[in-house]
């Protein structure tokens, strides 16, 4: 029994390093993280958060991390945006 909780602990705690991974990404390019310009925190990016934390850049720069062009961006299409070779 013992050794079946310790294993479901591992697996949470790894679990939640992944989506810690996912909601968190940035780079020098890009240095906000997602938490911080989803500013109603409810999951989603949309232009206007985006816009104000990169005023310089366009639409476009948006437009290229949403992936599923449906106006929003999740942290997995932010986080494969930040890391995509440029």
């Amino acid at each position: 029994m013992l050794k079946c909780i310790v294993i479901a602990a591992i697996v949470a705690v790894s679990s939640l390093s992944v989506m810690s991974s996912l909601s968190y990404a940035s780079t020098d390019r890009y240095p906000a993280d997602f938490s911080e310009m989803d500013t109603n925190k409810d999951g989603i990016l949309t232009w206007d958060e985006f816009h104000a934390y990169y005023p310089e850049l366009s639409k476009d720069a948006y437009d290229g991390a949403d992936t599923q062009n449906d106006g929003r961006v999740t942290p997995e299409e932010w986080k494969a945006f930040v890391n995509k070779p440029r």
